[in-house]
């Protein structure tokens, strides 16, 4: 099922992007209510199964500049801002690693693309993302998938390794929300060998997203 949301398929670079720090925690109702990880494939995938909202110390809450949605970092995770970029809402920078990035990506969906995450979406868009293009030149190789449900929303999981620059072995994820009005990915990327390190607080950054107040704007046609 490709969609529009294969324009973000790429190795996180040096993209500059808008975050602002949210004035409070918006914490929800149900932040208690726990991940529920379907047709799960891979380690991360299984690590994400059981995971609640993280709030309190060690936690921050930062919004895009046009108020779409809120995530919940690290308080030692850096979010970049910057002059206004058309690709990334918002990059965040884990400490320990020059090379890991947080990109989050919103676009408007098109007329072709499904209304929300459905178990066969999350499915075969886990299985198809190596051939994109860019992944198959960067001979990317999937480890995991899977739907994840979350506080009444529904994710799609996809990650793999590929080839970065000077041949480095790199490990990405990304995690994907569609709704009527957006589609909006997570995406994470670091060396292969630094992502054990980072694995359990992004499951937990990937799962603190909440939809805020603000509409993304129709494409022009």
């Amino acid at each position: 099922m490709k969609c529009s949301l294969n324009c973000v398929v790429r190795v996180a670079a040096a993209l500059i992007c808008v975050g602002s720090p949210a004035l409070g925690q918006i914490v929800p109702k149900d932040a208690a209510s726990p991940a529920e990880v379907k047709q799960a494939r891979g380690e991360f995938a299984a690590r994400l199964n059981g995971i609640t909202f993280p709030t309190g110390k060690g936690w921050k809450a930062v919004m895009d500049q046009h108020r779409l949605f809120q995530l919940m970092l690290p308080e030692k995770w850096k979010v970049t801002s910057a002059a206004d970029d058309r690709e990334a809402a918002l990059k965040a920078t884990p400490p320990g690693a020059d090379r890991a990035v947080l990109m989050v990506i919103v676009s408007a969906p098109r007329d072709t693309d499904p209304l929300e995450v459905s178990a066969d979406f999350a499915r075969e868009y886990a299985e198809t993302l190596a051939e994109e293009k860019e992944l198959v030149r960067r001979q990317f190789k999937s480890t995991d998938g899977g739907l994840v449900s979350l506080r009444g929303m529904n994710f799609a999981l996809a990650g793999g390794t590929m080839l970065g620059p000077r041949k480095k072995l790199y490990r990405q994820q990304q995690f994907i929300f569609i709704a009527d009005d957006r589609i909006v990915t997570q995406q994470f990327t670091c060396l292969a060998e630094d992502f054990p390190k980072f694995s359990e607080e992004l499951a937990r950054v990937f799962c603190s997203y909440q939809t805020l107040g603000m509409r993304v704007k129709t494409r022009d046609p």
